[in-house]
């Protein structure tokens, strides 16, 4: 497996246990967003813009949030943006 990369600039949206939006944040240079002063309770986060060069991460986290954990670590893993080569191979008869 290759070395995990942090990445800055990828988008979140944090949602209520209702998927109703609290509130966007974005990866710093060290590819940390930090929520603070969230009450108890279930959440849900969701990328919605992965940094350039980047796929977006499609999957929805749920999160609980509860006396007896009351900080979370969350990761999310972008696959990096690839491209392709299309060669055609041609012949000319001779006259």
């Amino acid at each position: 497996m290759q070395d995990k990369k942090r990445l800055c600039g990828a988008k979140f949206v944090l949602m209520d246990c209702h998927h109703e939006q609290i509130m966007c944040v974005k990866t710093d240079e060290n590819g940390e967003a930090i929520i603070d002063c969230l009450p108890f309770g279930k959440y849900y986060l969701r990328e919605v813009e992965a940094p350039n060069g980047y796929h977006r991460c499609c999957e929805e986290v749920e999160i609980v949030i509860d006396e007896g954990c009351d900080h979370r670590c969350v990761e999310f893993v972008n696959k990096r943006k690839t491209g392709s080569i299309k060669i055609i191979k041609l012949g000319v008869e001779c006259k």
